[in-house]
């Protein structure tokens, strides 16, 4: 009987630096997977997106009566209109950020169940911050502009 070599020879195991070097290479892309998501790059638990700061010309002052709420989607924000005159609001929810809706008297946040005011303060928490107001203007042809990256006092509003 002949003995025929084996091109195979032995099974060998991985050796224990390269199973160390698996195991960190495993631990540390889930480490930076865990990083990327608490640091926001994750998908958001609000699906809210926070305002973009910068000018908006939001529409002609005929577009905003009295006693109106209009949203601004692309800006996060708000324009009310009210007796003592125009103004814009942030429509982020100070709590933890979802975009709040327009009901008949008041702005309740679809998420935890803030309700804020046409105000902006907090009728209901679990949010305790009133929501920001924000700079608003109207131009001499009429233009309605909203600068969302600067706040204002909550009593500031223009004329149309």
């Amino acid at each position: 009987m002949t003995h025929r070599p084996s091109n195979q020879g032995p099974k060998r195991s991985a050796s224990r630096p390269q199973i160390r070097r698996r195991a960190l290479l495993i631990l540390g892309g889930a480490s930076a997977a865990t990083f990327v998501a608490a640091c926001g790059g994750g998908g958001e638990e609000t699906g809210a997106e926070q305002p973009a700061p910068g000018v908006f010309g939001v529409g002609n002052v005929s577009d905003f009566p009295e006693g109106s709420v209009t949203v601004i989607a692309e800006g996060g924000f708000l324009i009310l209109h009210d007796a003592a005159g125009l103004y814009a609001m942030s429509a982020v929810c100070t709590h933890q950020g979802c975009t709040v809706d327009v009901a008949q008297q008041t702005l309740p946040c679809p998420c935890h169940g803030s309700v804020f005011d046409f105000d902006g303060d907090v009728v209901t928490g679990p949010a305790n911050v009133p929501l920001d107001h924000l700079q608003l203007s109207v131009e001499p042809d009429g233009t309605v502009v909203v600068d969302s990256s600067v706040t204002v006092a909550a009593s500031s509003r223009a004329q149309p």
